[in-house]
């Protein structure tokens, strides 16, 4: 498929309790691959095929990008893109679904990037201005994967937000460094509190809101880390 308009909406309230969630922070990028125009200064030449019907050089195993890692991500919420057909004779089109440790992943055959889920769905006509949609719902427990074609034909599919929310410590990455796993002695050494009072917020096994634990920004042990949001805002601003 190849990219059309993205509608996005959002919010910034975010929280642990998955009863209280309004939004939550993106601990991985989701999307779908795509092919578009050949870019030399952004995609892999061995990604570069010629598109005969277009005559130009395009790019195929793209990444695009519905929410980055360290996204604010508003619950139910939706994302939508509109894609077209790679060729005019296809009767189908299909959507893999991605995810990405880091926020800028360009194509979908890098180190780190992993199938998610697939759907599959009807593109009735003939031509290549056949058309799809795919809709990202970032729920409170799952993400829910919806693609609609253009009689309204609906296929859908959910995946487990466990990314967001309880992964083992050693699998999460900071969400200032990205590719630096969330240690607590990591976050003491690069990213150290001020030392105020943190409010019960901070990290649990490399999550942020709030910990569940009392003390002063800075504070951490074993899987969890106290990190004021004031102090946290700062780290993120300057990233």
């Amino acid at each position: 498929p190849t990219p059309g308009a993205a509608v996005v909406k959002g919010a910034v309230i975010y929280g642990l309790d998955p009863t209280a969630v309004a939004a939550r922070v993106a601990r991985r990028t989701y999307g779908t691959d795509v092919a578009v125009p050949f870019d030399p200064a952004k995609h892999d030449p061995k990604n570069k095929y010629y598109d005969e019907q277009e005559e130009e050089d395009y790019a195929r195993k793209v990444f695009s990008i519905y929410a980055r890692a360290g996204d604010v991500v508003a619950c139910d919420e939706a994302i939508t893109n509109s894609y077209c057909v790679g060729f005019a004779t296809h009767s189908v089109m299909n959507f893999r679904i991605f995810s990405c440790a880091h926020p800028n992943p360009v194509h979908i055959d890098e180190a780190g990037v992993r199938e998610e889920g697939f759907l599959q769905i009807s593109v009735p006509g003939t031509g290549r201005g056949r058309s799809a949609k795919m809709e990202m719902k970032f729920g409170k427990t799952k993400i829910q994967a919806t693609v609609i074609n253009a009689v309204g034909e609906r296929k859908e599919t959910s995946l487990s937000f466990a990314s967001m929310q309880g992964l083992p410590a050693s699998s999460v990455s900071c969400e200032f460094c990205y590719q630096k796993p969330y240690t607590v002695d990591h976050m003491k050494s690069s990213h150290p509190g001020c030392g105020s009072h943190a409010r019960g917020y901070g990290y649990s096994k490399g999550i942020y809101g709030r910990a569940g634990f009392l003390g002063t920004c800075g504070m951490g042990s074993k899987s969890w880390y106290l990190l004021c949001q004031e102090c946290r805002g700062r780290y993120l601003s300057n990233k």
